[in-house]
């Protein structure tokens, strides 16, 4: 049986974010394989097949109109040989459809793929990263741990003590 190399693993890799960085959802299908499946901390159902990749990743362009992402590490190679994990930075302004606008967010996670080794395509993936640190960078709302987010965290507290002796 065939396996991956950290050679290919590599390639796979490159190929995969110099083609995100197009910005052009079609190209699901030179990624991704006919019944490939996704569960992505940033979208509230999975992902199955081209139709619904090329959405999610549409979706993600308007959303993010800048964005940019860099592999931060080797990929790892699963021992199955057919798994790879990446470790990924995805860098963007703060401007989406909802006009925000701002510094730029930026935030690290960790990308696992099953590889079709035979049509050099990922057909099974799943995406972690943390969606708190992204809200906070997104949000008007106070960084955990400052002045006015302990008070609101001391108000909310106190408004949900009073409910429970209720």
């Amino acid at each position: 049986m065939e396996k991956l190399t950290p050679e290919k693993a590599r390639w796979l890799a490159e190929r995969y974010y110099k083609g995100m960085g197009k910005r052009d959802a079609s190209m699901a299908k030179e990624f991704y394989t006919e019944d490939f499946v996704l569960q992505d901390d940033g979208a509230v159902d999975l992902v199955r097949g081209i139709k619904e990749a090329e959405a999610f990743l549409q979706n993600m362009y308007n959303t993010w109109p800048d964005l940019k992402f860099q592999l931060l590490k080797d990929p790892c190679i699963g021992i199955d040989g057919v798994t790879v994990a990446f470790l990924v930075r995805a860098t963007s302004s703060r401007k989406s459809r909802r006009k925000f606008t701002g510094p730029t967010a930026q935030w690290e996670f960790a990308s696992f793929y099953t590889v079709d080794l035979e049509q050099e395509k990922f057909c099974a993936g799943r995406c972690c990263f943390n969606m708190l640190d992204v809200y906070e960078m997104l949000l008007p709302i106070p960084k955990r741990g400052s002045k006015l987010f302990r008070k609101l965290e001391k108000m909310f507290a106190g408004k949900q003590a009073k409910k429970e002796k209720k």
